[in-house]
């Protein structure tokens, strides 16, 4: 990929992330979240984290299979225990062309057969019920997508970045 993609799509997650430092959210009308507000996060370390699935899958094929621990926890609090390195990415070189619409163009842009490319996904934002994932979808030289999505640790969540590719974040339901 070229520096300069690589470092615009660096950009967008730094802003994106705060620096690995969820941004506040707004919450009901009238409230924003605080520093001593619980909050969703992945990738953090509690006493009982929950496991939510992460999953990339193109034509029902997967291409990515994560299990991410979330916990919620006052924001002041995780900081400390939140990594630097909490972005999943993966790649794949396109079995069929994808139709890319959204991002770059309302009526679609096709790419062909044989690219390769790299999905990277981080935190966006944090939030009392639910966490935002940004994901971002780009070949060498080019960002196809740049969108965000919902992932609920009690709830199965699904985002389409193009015809067929889908990002799904699910609970894991552990038996103690």
């Amino acid at each position: 990929m070229p520096r300069g993609h690589v470092g615009l799509i660096l950009a967008i997650a730094l802003v994106a992330i705060g620096t690995a430092v969820p941004p506040a959210r707004s919450g009901p009308v009238g409230h924003t979240t605080s520093s001593t507000d619980s909050l969703w996060f992945w990738f953090g370390t509690c006493k009982d984290p929950r496991l939510l699935a992460l999953e990339g899958r193109l034509d029902n094929r997967v291409l990515l299979r994560r299990v991410v621990p979330v916990c919620y926890q006052v924001r002041d609090r995780i900081l400390d225990s939140i990594q630097a390195h909490t972005r999943v990415t993966f790649t794949f070189r396109a079995p069929r062309r994808l139709v890319w619409t959204g991002y770059r163009s309302e009526t679609g842009e096709t790419t062909s057969v044989g690219v390769r490319f790299e999905v990277d996904i981080w935190e966006a934002g944090a939030d009392s019920d639910a966490m935002t994932l940004g994901v971002s979808a780009t070949t060498r030289d080019t960002i196809y997508m740049n969108t965000l999505h919902n992932a609920q640790p009690d709830g199965t969540d699904t985002t389409e970045l193009a015809a067929g590719l889908t990002i799904i974040t699910r609970p894991i339901r552990v038996w103690k």
